[in-house]
């Protein structure tokens, strides 16, 4: 009769490893889900295995399809671009009012979503004459420190979302949750159209940084004029001329040659 009674072994390790996590938490689904896919790939039936998969989803209440594509990860498969797992976005997080997702974010989100595109973004950005993305094109910190993750994590082709969970600090995971969230809700896109449209994407971003440079730097000129501090007056003046005549001229021939490229590209497809 015990022997009827008792549970099959993996429903034992679900119900044990998630006994003492609090699976409210980002923290706490990341554990089961380092604890418990291990398990559930060792299971040889593929009935059951989904089964398993389904009863985890709503344990911890995300997404059927994302745990899918997460559970692809951890075993080596590239999963479909074009859905992107959002395990670890907290609805009641994801819809407040401070998360405003901006041009920074939405570039995150992208990244995140697919992380092979990062290379050949700064493949191409090189290409037409500009700087790599780098954590100083982020101006919220908080953004900055998601990309130096973002960034070591997307070199391993293997990585898994929790890898790169485990790379953030704890007072920003709500963020990162934000993130996975914004790209789980982007439309279906190509990733042609992606390694297209990210690179102005980038291009904006830093534009919109050095406008702000700009902007500030034109204060304190102003500031030093009203002082009498020449010396720093012409060190912000020469500051404000190479943004406006260097940078900014050559991020904007940049900007033109990728529009002429993505039109290129749009009238050959269509002319096929």
């Amino acid at each position: 009769k015990l022997i009827q009674q008792a549970l099959p072994l993996e429903d034992y390790y679900i119900k044990t490893i998630t006994a003492d996590l609090d699976l409210e938490s980002a923290k706490g689904k990341t554990t089961a889900l380092r604890e418990l896919l291990p398990v559930i790939r060792g299971v040889g039936n593929s009935t059951e295995r989904e089964d398993y998969l389904l009863q985890l989803a709503r344990l911890l209440k995300i997404p059927e399809r994302a745990l899918k594509e997460e559970f692809q990860r951890a075993q080596g498969i590239q999963p479909s671009i074009a859905q992107a797992p959002s395990l670890f976005a907290d609805p009641e997080k994801a819809e407040t009012a401070t998360f405003s997702p901006g041009p920074e974010e939405h570039c995150l989100a992208l990244i995140i979503g697919q992380p092979e595109i990062l290379y050949q973004l700064n493949q191409k950005l090189v290409k037409n004459g500009v700087d790599v993305l780098a954590v100083e094109d982020f101006q919220k910190t908080e953004n900055g420190a998601i990309f130096l993750a973002v960034k070591h994590w997307a070199v391993n082709e293997s990585a898994t979302l929790d890898d790169l969970l485990q790379r953030v600090d704890k007072h920003i995971e709500g963020r990162l949750a934000n993130l996975l969230d914004l790209w789980g809700r982007q439309p279906e896109q190509s990733g042609k159209y992606v390694e297209e449209q990210l690179p102005q994407l980038v291009l904006r971003i830093r534009k919109q940084r050095w406008k702000q440079q700009i902007k500030d730097l034109r204060a304190l000129l102003g500031e030093a004029l009203a002082t009498g501090d020449r010396e720093a007056a012409l060190q912000y003046k020469t500051l404000v001329s190479e943004i406006s005549n260097v940078k900014l001229n050559k991020l904007e021939k940049a900007q033109n040659a990728l529009s002429i490229n993505g039109r290129r590209m749009t009238e050959e497809k269509y002319l096929k």
